[in-house]
This record gives C-alpha cells, sequence and structure tokens, in this order.
C-alpha cells in the first residue's frame, strides 16, 4: 500500500493553508498601517545661476516626489495627494480640506530651495488631519544640485521619518 499520494495532499493542503493564513495576515498589517497623503512638494530657485534648470529641477522633484511615496510604503499606506494650489503648501485650509475628504489619517507636504549650486533646502510636513496638529517637521540642508544629491536628502527625510514617534509630538498646525 503506497502512502506517498496522501503524503502529498496533506503537505499541499498545509502549504494552501499557511500562505492563506500568511495572505491575511499582510491584508489585516497593510490595513492596519495609517494611511498618509502625500502632497507634490513645491520648488524655488533663488541661486541666481545662469541658464534655464527648470526642466532637470522638474524632473528632480518629480524623482523626489515618486522616490519618498515608494519609500514610504513600508510604513504607511501611501496615497499620491494631488492638491488644487500647486506647490501643496499655497492655501492651507484648502489643502487640509482636500486630504480630509481623501480619508488620509496623515499628510505629507513640502518645499524644496535651491539656495545655490552648492546648498539646498528641503522642508517636510507631516500634519495629523485627525488632531489637526503638526505630527513631524524637518528642516534638511543638502550638499549639491544633482541627482544623487537629491537622492540622498529623500533617503535622509524617509529615514527621519520612519524613526519619528508623531503621537509624541504633536503641536497645533500652523
Amino acid at each position: 500500500m503506497n502512502h506517498r499520494p496522501a503524503s502529498a495532499a496533506r503537505l499541499a493542503a498545509s502549504i494552501l493553508a499557511t500562505a492563506l493564513l500568511s495572505s491575511a495576515a499582510c491584508a489585516q498589517s497593510y490595513a492596519e498601517k495609517p494611511l498618509l497623503a502625500v502632497g507634490e512638494f513645491g520648488f524655488v530657485d533663488t541661486s541666481g545661476e545662469p541658464g534655464d534648470q527648470r526642466q532637470q529641477h522638474e524632473a528632480r522633484l518629480a524623482a523626489f516626489g515618486a522616490a519618498l511615496r515608494s519609500d514610504l510604503a513600508n510604513q504607511y499606506r501611501v496615497i499620491r495627494f494631488a492638491c488644487e494650489s500647486r506647490p501643496c503648501n499655497e492655501d492651507a485650509a484648502a489643502v487640509l480640506t482636500q486630504a480630509r475628504i481623501s480619508g488620509a489619517r496623515y499628510l505629507l507636504v513640502g518645499a524644496v530651495h535651491k539656495m545655490s549650486t552648492l546648498v539646498g533646502w528641503a522642508k517636510a510636513q507631516i500634519i495629523d488631519l485627525r488632531d489637526d496638529k503638526v505630527a513631524f517637521e524637518r528642516l534638511l540642508s543638502f550638499r549639491g544640485d544633482d541627482d544623487e544629491a537629491w537622492r540622498r536628502a529623500e533617503q535622509f527625510l524617509v529615514d527621519q521619518m520612519e524613526s519619528s514617534d508623531f503621537s509624541s509630538r504633536s503641536q497645533p498646525a500652523r
């Protein structure tokens, strides 16, 4: 009498059950992540450099935003948030209303400022939409105006956000 078919069937059933339980746990884990709306960051260039660099900066800003959304997806359910006003920080009341309508718990907004060829700034705020408070705020300086400098600034910002405890730092929204 050969028991191999029964053993194979039990093994297949065990693998299937494990996969289903794991999938359900992942879905529950994903649903428990806070919903973060990521607004489009603004950009200003006061460097006074000759030559039109708008295309390069628009491309870097788009890559910065895409990388933020992708990298933050490890800790949040991220949605892209398109503000009616561009950038997202121009009309705060309207932006907050739009973000609440989206169902997000948090809203990430910010801007990049190119001060010179060597110095850039990135400011980011996360607003707790339920409590109407600033849950996270950073002003970063970074060196350089190339793809690598922007990528490092984005990664540092993500690292700062992921290690932050929003609930203990909330301040009234400005």
